[in-house]
């Protein structure tokens, strides 16, 4: 978890640092590319995993059926994971799609 954790952290310290050059046409990059796939594959996983990663109940007990881990996520924060992770995708996937589209122009 801790792994997992830091892990998080350099993806979204990657954001931080990225977003901001988009102005200066970063995203054209093909490491840039790379690395936006490589953070939408990262975050499509947490996704996953957050449904089975324990937590603290009020009574100070740790939680750890899936189930109750499961009902807490998609109260809490599951809908505005999915929500940024499918934005990023379809965004990937448009990329894509323009690039192949100017591709079989050319």
């Amino acid at each position: 978890k801790i792994i997992w954790d830091i892990l998080s952290f350099l993806m979204v310290l990657y954001d931080i640092i990225t977003l901001p050059l988009g102005v200066f046409g970063y995203e054209k990059l093909q490491a840039a590319k790379i690395a936006d796939l490589v953070a939408c594959i990262f975050w499509s996983m947490d996704i996953v995993f957050n449904f089975f990663i324990g937590f603290h109940r009020a009574d100070g007990c740790i939680e750890m059926r899936v189930s109750q881990i499961s009902k807490r996520y998609i109260r809490t924060w599951f809908s505005l994971d999915l929500t940024i992770v499918a934005a990023d995708a379809i965004l990937l996937l448009v990329d894509a799609t323009e690039a192949e589209a100017v591709g079989l122009v050319r």
